[in-house]
């Protein structure tokens, strides 16, 4: 049953220490008082880098309010930078490197996979849905809900 439950709405997020880019760890704790939107990815994932259009515009929109968070799964954090570019500084990105009990933790199955958390490190979506099915007015309608707390 914890199982079952443990990523529902209210839920403490699981929490994690992760090593950027720049190899310092950043865990959910460093990104607290902002909406996290969790984006699991693989180097090797078309529809991964295909959605990071729409998030950048989803990013873009909500910026003020929305930390996006690439988690590269499978250890090419290079590799994926360099399919990246310029375009998607914006985006924090972290590698998962052997940390795979996170992938369970947030019930990760398919890649790209999205997990959006409340600024006070509770789970608001799990999982959230892709850009291209409205995320951002999902996460403007949780960011307004949760101001009105």
């Amino acid at each position: 049953m914890t199982k079952l439950s443990n990523l529902n709405y209210g839920s403490e997020a699981p929490t994690f220490q992760l090593p950027d880019q720049y190899g310092e760890i950043v865990q959910l704790t460093d990104l607290g008082g902002q909406f996290v939107l969790l984006d699991f990815i693989s180097s090797q994932c078309g529809p991964c880098f295909f959605d990071l259009k729409r998030l950048q515009e989803v990013q873009q929109n909500i910026s003020d309010s929305l930390t996006i968070v690439l988690v590269v799964t499978d250890g090419n954090i290079i590799e994926t930078i360099a399919r990246l570019g310029e375009d998607y500084k914006g985006f924090m990105i972290l590698n998962l490197d052997n940390n795979i009990l996170m992938l369970e933790n947030y019930q990760v199955k398919t890649y790209p996979a999205y997990v959006l958390i409340n600024p006070d490190g509770t789970i608001a979506m799990a999982p959230a849905p892709p850009p291209n099915e409205n995320l951002g007015h999902f996460i403007e309608g949780f960011i307004t809900r949760y101001k009105r707390k």
